[in-house]
């Protein structure tokens, strides 16, 4: 199941270089090497987790890809969206938009479109991975099997942009794929995003709030 990239060490350097760079005009030289530590510190922890985070995805450790690894259409489905659902809601509470109040998955996923600046372009899977979950558990679990028109629409429902890196880094093609194998990287591809977008906001916060110490 393919993740998206890691963070990349060297972009992330080459923009601590230019914020540095600005940054020196205004500090004395005690002021600026401290500064500069710090984002070192957060920097060095932000890939640390990143490679972690990567790491047991592709060791197999990581509790969702245990979960989704499951040949039984009906765990499989429904942990992993369980998983994404928990995940929705680590990053609505990290911009203070949870609440109680959000009590089925269709809502959580609606506040996550207007509530916090989640790409747009990525909610569509989520509502279609939701309305799969929606099916009956006995259909689920009666045949055993995931239907071909039902996994390729899914794969459908993922942004553009998704859709043409997985192709570029996938053989076979996406949509020659077994049908539950397709699900599976639909599912996986949409708790990473999730897992992605949350890990790159904590540390680029994190950066902001070192400059306006420092300023």
């Amino acid at each position: 199941m393919d993740a998206p990239p890691p963070l990349n060490r060297q972009e992330i350097e080459k923009e601590l270089s230019t914020i540095m760079k600005q940054t020196e005009r205004h500090l004395d030289v005690i002021d600026f090497v401290v500064v500069r530590q710090t984002l070192r510190k957060i920097i060095d922890e932000a890939m640390l987790e990143s490679e972690e985070f990567e790491k047991a995805i592709a060791e197999g450790g990581d509790d969702f890809v245990k979960d989704v690894n499951n040949s039984d259409p009906l765990p499989f489905i429904v942990r992993g969206t369980l998983h994404i659902e928990n995940k929705i809601i680590e990053i609505l509470e990290y911009f203070n938009k949870y609440s109680k109040s959000l009590d089925t998955l269709d809502k959580k996923i609606k506040a996550l479109n207007t509530s916090t600046p989640y790409p747009p372009d990525d909610i569509p899977v989520l509502h279609a991975i939701r309305r799969i979950r929606n099916i009956p558990a006995h259909e689920l679990a009666g045949g055993r099997s995931v239907d071909r028109k039902v996994a390729d629409d899914l794969y459908m429902t993922l942004s553009e942009k998704r859709r043409e890196e997985i192709q570029q880094r996938l053989e076979p093609k996406p949509l020659l794929l077994d049908p539950a194998m397709l699900m599976k990287l639909v599912l996986s591809s949409a708790y990473h995003d999730l897992e992605s977008y949350l890990r790159e906001r904590r540390w680029q916060d994190l950066l902001k709030r070192a400059l306006r110490v420092a300023n």
